[in-house]
């Protein structure tokens, strides 16, 4: 196990074990849930014109560049925690 942990902190991002914890990425799992759902529910789609749900989607990929930028306190690591 400790190599498969070896291999993800050599090629993965720093702190690639907090990426739930990331706005980005919890925006962009909102935004693939939605697109499933859209996609796997016909009465969904009845009800949400594609053309909306089109600017929903983009407006939900452009707040993932915006949050991507942000710089996040809730990550920084504590040196008073052991």
């Amino acid at each position: 196990m400790s190599a498969v942990k070896a291999w993800f902190d050599t090629h993965l991002v720093d702190k690639w074990s907090q990426l739930h914890k990331m706005w980005s990425v919890q925006i962009a799992i909102l935004s693939a849930i939605l697109q499933g759902i859209w996609m796997a529910l016909p009465a969904f789609q009845y009800y949400m014109p594609p053309m909306r749900f089109v600017a929903i989607c983009m407006g939900l990929s452009l707040t993932i560049t915006a949050l991507r930028l942000v710089k996040q306190p809730a990550l920084e690591v504590r040196k008073d925690v052991h």
